[in-house]
């Protein structure tokens, strides 16, 4: 979207069905990679099979679009793919959060909290390092978010984990909710992404209709609405944290994939959030006790609402884009 706004044609390369059409809702040029999604229990990053793939197809069209600027956001990656692939770019950019290896390319961007904790090795003096929430990629939505005036007591409580659900945490959540008497009175948001199985999307439904405080969205078009309906929000260590920090949004993060760690830990560390660790070894009794001793202290989150709508400015995007711009006039 910000190099849209800069004057650029953008054209994205995708594979899965669920990216190619939000891709496509949002009028840009799509290029697709046919590949089946796969359906798996955990997380999914790819295998070496569609990487081949990849090297077998996307020089191809990089060669046809010759593209001035790629920029890649996989975790399916190599060294060899990066070589492979940076002939056909002036400007070869990598969006990463876990620094697996020393990527062979112009631009690293990283704009998580816990972004220096991975101590990048710059490979020249040339590549650039933009690291941190100067950098953060959070969207335009949440950038003119007003200040949150914090309630004497807390009214409404949102379930979000993200675009997708591999072990139903969001019924599983919902449910320990409901079986406490401490949230009775409490409206309960829950968030449905695109990625979610159906048979988890028909359980909380169902479950959703036998209370009639639960209200659901799937796939909304505006997260920001949902946010700021929400006092507090339990979710998963991913890029919504970010979001709900812009949102003044008490957040209550729980770690669904290893990539997530570093993130929830520094903000825990910052005060920024309450961590309840992974996902799988998620305690009922101490996420309602912890919940509960936000719910009532005032003072508590008036200063944690403060602290966190101060973290991020949401010109990260703009930033990368003139850094780009300064790159290619260089290079030019």
């Amino acid at each position: 979207h910000e190099f849209r706004l800069h004057n650029y044609e953008v054209t994205f390369i995708s594979r899965y069905e669920t990216g190619q059409k939000v891709l496509l809702e949002n009028g840009f040029h799509l290029i697709p990679i046919n590949g089946k999604e796969i359906n798996v229990d955990e997380f999914y990053y790819g295998s070496k099979y569609e990487l081949e793939q990849d090297l077998r197809v996307i020089p191809e069209i990089l060669l046809s679009e010759m593209p001035d600027i790629v920029a890649v956001d996989s975790y399916n990656v190599t060294t060899e793919f990066f070589f492979e692939i940076a002939p056909f770019t002036k400007c070869l950019i990598y969006i990463d959060d876990i620094a697996s290896f020393s990527y062979p390319v112009d631009i690293i961007i990283n704009g998580n909290i816990s972004a220096a904790l991975l101590k990048y090795e710059k490979l020249s003096e040339n590549q650039q390092l933009l690291l941190g929430l100067k950098y953060n990629l959070i969207r335009q939505e949440f950038s003119n978010i007003p200040r949150r005036k914090v309630s004497k007591k807390c009214k409404s409580i949102m379930i979000s984990t993200g675009a997708s659900d591999p072990h139903n945490m969001t019924y599983k959540i919902l449910n320990m909710l409901l079986n406490s008497d401490r949230f009775s009175s409490y409206s309960i948001n829950i968030v449905i992404g695109k990625g979610f199985k159906d048979h988890a999307v028909k359980q909380i439904k169902e479950l959703a209709l036998l209370n009639p405080f639960v209200s659901l969205y799937e796939n909304p078009p505006k997260m920001s609405k949902i946010m700021l309906q929400s006092d507090l929000a339990i979710t998963a260590g991913g890029s919504t944290i970010y979001e709900l920090f812009a949102c003044g949004v008490i957040t209550f993060a729980f770690i669904y994939a290893d990539n997530q760690k570093n993130l929830v830990e520094t903000a825990e560390q910052k005060g920024y959030l309450f961590n309840m660790g992974y996902y799988n070894r998620l305690d009922e009794k101490v996420m309602i006790e912890n919940i509960t001793m936000v719910s009532e202290n005032y003072s508590l989150k008036k200063n944690i609402v403060e602290k966190i709508q101060s973290v991020i400015d949401c010109k990260g995007t703009h930033r990368i884009v003139k850094v780009v711009d300064a790159f290619m006039l260089k290079i030019n």
